[in-house]
């Protein structure tokens, strides 16, 4: 229905898979998602306008008729993104067009969301941390090999075996 309804308008286009996906989010006036966690994270990170509808059905309940609950994972998303100022949310509990529609009318008023408030190099500073914790007297064991006394973490880039 959305894509017959799409293909009646020059304004909307409908895509079901995207091969740049970071380039078109970033390119195109409004993003409508479901909220899945790879969308979100690139959501956040070219500054997209978006539209958070978290599916109200639980992962493998799709079949189920009748509304069973709201996929937990999508929905803490979706909020995050909205208390970020990020995204807007439809409620899939009270989803209809007009929801629909007055939440895409809020996110294109919204300016978009600018990604460089956010820190997104976390793994580099837990790695740096974890160093920095191993190399300190007394500091936690990152990871040991019961077969033999080697502590090695080489994604870390260091091996040492423990004094004794």
């Amino acid at each position: 229905a959305i894509s017959k309804a799409a293909a009646e308008s020059p304004r909307f286009i409908v895509r079901r898979h995207i091969a740049d996906l970071p380039s078109t989010m970033a390119a195109a006036a409004l993003v409508v998602t479901m909220g899945g966690y790879n969308t979100c994270a690139e959501i956040l990170a070219v500054g997209a306008r978006a539209v958070v509808v978290p599916r109200n059905w639980r992962s493998g309940e799709h079949d189920n008729k009748g509304y069973t609950g709201y996929d937990g994972e999508q929905l803490v998303r979706a909020e995050g993104l909205v208390q970020l100022g990020a995204a807007q949310m439809a409620d899939p509990g009270k989803f209809s067009a007009d929801t629909l529609a007055a939440a895409m009318q809020r996110a294109l008023d919204a300016p978009r969301f600018d990604a460089s408030k956010l820190r997104l190099d976390g793994a580099a500073t837990v790695a740096d941390e974890l160093i920095a914790l191993a190399e300190i007297p007394g500091g936690a064991m990152l990871a040991t090999n019961n077969s033999s006394s080697d502590m090695c973490c080489a994604s870390f880039r260091f091996c040492r075996r423990p004094s004794s």
